[in-house]
């Protein structure tokens, strides 16, 4: 697989992918995964805007985080479990 830019295209609405943000600060860049929203949505009781956002905790919860991302790339497919005897 191979990164896609965000100017080239888009992944499905709230597709979970691989992201690789564009960070404002002096932190290491990396790759997350995270979701693209097309329009406003809820997650439990709070709305967000639309747009790039990265699941993230604080050690006792997690909340969706907006971030900038440069590119994206689909997830691959989760491995197959065989039940071992």
């Amino acid at each position: 697989m191979k990164w896609i830019s965000v100017e080239d295209r888009l992944p499905a609405n709230s597709d979970s992918v691989f992201i690789w943000p564009q960070v404002d600060w002096d932190e290491v860049e990396g790759r997350f995964t995270g979701e693209y929203h097309s329009s406003k949505f809820k997650r439990g009781n709070r709305e967000h805007e639309a747009g790039w956002y990265a699941e993230t905790t604080d050690g006792y919860r997690s909340y969706m985080e907006f971030i900038n991302v440069t590119h994206w790339m689909p997830l691959p497919e989760p491995p197959t479990t065989r039940r071992v005897i």
